[in-house]
């Protein structure tokens, strides 16, 4: 059926290309697998302004005229740091303003976005015949007025796809600040999300998990995961001799989040027992951090000789450290180990073993199921551990070897004739 129907899906995601963000990127590699495998997809993000640009916009060169962007509403100063007097000015007044004119979280970018999107995707329905519309999110804003066109467009399958813990993960997206009054409004909107899309996706088990706990009228979820991508694989790039003999790499590319520093400093403290050891002093490791840190994380690790900090670089030159690295180290704080992240994707790409620091959760066990690397969640002491194993391995002429064939269910590609059959065309 899929070879004589052209299937027609509408995609609405707040975060798209050329919007930097990670939000964007799930989006745009299905709908760039998608458009491959000759779907209709069109597109409706928020128009932001960003001094930079996605990584992910080469994925939607090939359908870029069949998306619309839509002004958000939302003011400028909440969606940029304030780094200067008057920025914090203007953020703390647009913050009252915000206040002062919603219900609920008042750090849903989405707020103000409804009106004009419900419009657009009614505009969409009608001008190209859509059968499917994916609505990304948390929160749960923007999902939870969309639906109500299901009224006026009955024959239309909505589908919301769950990317985060929205409204039961008290570190994030403001939630343990809110009042009993907003958080019900919260609740709310996501009750009614949950009762009247006609299709739940989401990226983890455990996100799935919770919701079901929560609504009793929770219908069945299908669970996507995120998914590494051979195309991000840079074609220049060519075999590196990774390291010396005495010498191993570690990677970590992106952005290191303060609220993963408590295992900062089991990390340190575990490279500092290996160093009293004194196993071999021709030895070393060196540690290289690339992407967005923040002034602690310099201070920390400024005596480190291990730890250098290179800064933000391209995704090819990212790709390339990658592919000269020996092992890749991901820092999980504990609101954010419930899903296989983009990073994770990455350095699979580049068959590296990966150090998980954090709390046991869903990627650690991921990671130590399918013998991928190594789960550091109690301490400095099991991370000497690795390190000593890592060492010992080097020393005998081994390497922990892993191979992204093992979890090809992880390709894109795959994932994405997952989505396809198990939620698009599933029962027609």
């Amino acid at each position: 059926m899929r070879n004589k129907v052209k299937k027609k899906i509408l995609v609405v995601s707040y975060t798209f290309p050329p919007t930097p963000g990670i939000g964007g990127r799930r989006w745009a590699k299905f709908s760039k697998v998608l458009v491959q495998k000759g779907w209709n997809v069109d597109v409706i993000a928020a128009k932001i302004t960003r001094d930079s640009e996605s990584v992910w916009m080469k994925d939607v060169l090939h359908f870029e005229k069949h998306i619309s962007y839509i002004n958000s509403g939302y003011p400028h100063h909440l969606t940029m740091e304030a780094n200067n007097l008057i920025d914090k000015i203007a953020y703390r007044i647009e913050l009252i303003l915000v206040k002062l004119f919603s219900k609920g979280n008042y750090y849903d970018r989405s707020i103000f976005w409804k009106k004009k999107i419900k419009k657009a995707i009614a505009d969409k329905i009608e001008q190209k015949d859509v059968k499917y519309i994916v609505a990304t999110g948390a929160p749960f804003g923007y999902l939870s007025q969309i639906i109500d066109l299901k009224t006026r467009f009955p024959n239309v399958i909505f589908i919301a796809d769950l990317r985060d813990p929205w409204s039961y993960n008290e570190t994030s997206y403001g939630w343990s600040g809110l009042s009993i009054k907003r958080k019900k409004a919260e609740l709310n909107k996501e009750e009614k999300v949950v009762a009247k899309f006609d299709k739940i996706i989401t990226v983890s088990a455990e996100i799935a998990k919770g919701l079901r706990e929560k609504h009793k009228n929770c219908k069945e979820i299908m669970v996507i995961e995120n998914g590494y991508d051979l195309d991000d694989l840079p074609i220049s790039i060519e075999e590196n001799e990774k390291g010396e003999k005495d010498e191993i790499r570690f990677v970590f590319a992106g952005t290191f989040y303060p609220n993963a520093h408590k295992y900062l400093f089991d990390f340190i403290s575990g490279i500092q027992s290996f160093n009293l050891l004194n196993l071999n002093k021709s030895f070393k490791f060196r540690f290289q951090f690339f992407g967005e840190v923040n002034s602690e994380f310099l201070e920390i690790t400024k005596n480190i000789p291990e730890i250098e900090f290179k800064g933000r670089i391209s995704l090819v030159d990212a790709h390339k450290k990658m592919n000269e690295a020996n092992y890749a180290l991901l820092f999980l704080t504990d609101d954010i180990n419930y899903s296989i992240s983009t990073k994770f994707c990455e350095y699979i790409l580049h068959e590296l073993p990966v150090i998980v620091f954090g709390k046991f959760g869903y990627t650690m066990q991921f990671v130590e199921e399918n013998s991928l690397g190594w789960g550091c969640s109690g301490g400095k002491d099991m991370w000497l551990n690795v390190l000593l194993e890592i060492y010992n391995l080097n020393q005998s002429n081994q390497k922990k070897v892993i191979s992204k064939d093992s979890i090809s269910q992880l390709d894109i590609k795959y994932i994405t004739e997952k989505l396809i059959n198990n939620v698009l065309i599933c029962g027609e």
